[in-house]
């Protein structure tokens, strides 16, 4: 895929920019085909519900020979509302898979990467997976994905006020004469899973996934 044009395609139905309870968003985009779509804010997390995630190998029969890559990057700039940073982001993810015959598999990868002007491009942080991929047997078995970073380690003194995510996945299928397999992306949560930590005598805000990412700076 090195070197091909990707279009970038504004989310939809007015999410492109916005404001929540504690950051404002902006540039929300996907890359390559959309295949992401567009996102739901429930509470203070983003929820995906992509449609057509899909990579198929059928009789050793795909795009790439044997093979079929379906792949999509999210991209979005957070901003904390005054008085707060930014303390971490985590990803949550679920598809399914099923794999006939023999010498077919399905795999996935994906990565989760966070920027800002003062600390450059973060290491990306790789997305783990429950089962362990690549799979060489199974039939409408669930997966799950997730993968997080805890910013307050790599402050250094100087808080994530302003930052851009990526979130980017692989959705690879591999077949033979005889075999198929088939690999699917469902629901993705918690890119940007904003928690505010409890102020004393209160009880924090908690998002319904993902890691506490948002704190109160204090004076």
């Amino acid at each position: 895929m090195a070197g091909a044009a990707q279009a970038q395609v504004a989310w939809g139905n007015g999410m492109a920019n916005g404001s929540g309870s504690f950051f404002d968003w902006a540039n929300g985009h996907n890359s390559n085909t959309n295949l992401f779509g567009s996102p739901t804010l429930i509470g203070s997390s983003f929820y995906f519900f992509p449609s057509d995630f899909v990579a198929r190998s059928d009789n050793g029969s795909a795009p790439s020979g044997f093979t079929d890559h379906a792949t999509d990057t999210l991209e979005v700039d957070l901003i904390a509302h005054a008085g707060f940073k930014i303390d971490g982001i985590s990803v949550q993810e679920v598809g399914d898979y099923s794999i006939t015959g023999s010498g077919a598999s399905a795999d996935i990868n994906g990565t989760l990467q966070v920027s800002d002007a003062a600390h450059g491009s973060l290491a990306p942080d790789h997305l783990g997976f429950n089962p362990v991929f690549p799979a060489t047997s199974g039939f409408n078995t669930s997966w799950g994905g997730s993968a997080m970073r805890d910013l307050t380690a790599v402050e250094f003194g100087t808080a994530f006020e302003v930052i851009h995510i990526s979130v980017t996945n692989n959705l690879i299928a591999f077949s033979i004469p005889g075999s198929s397999s088939v690999i699917r992306k469902t629901i993705v949560g918690g890119a940007m899973a904003i928690n505010v930590l409890p102020e004393p005598g209160a009880l924090g805000l908690i998002a319904m996934a993902g890691l506490v990412a948002v704190r109160r700076r204090r004076a």
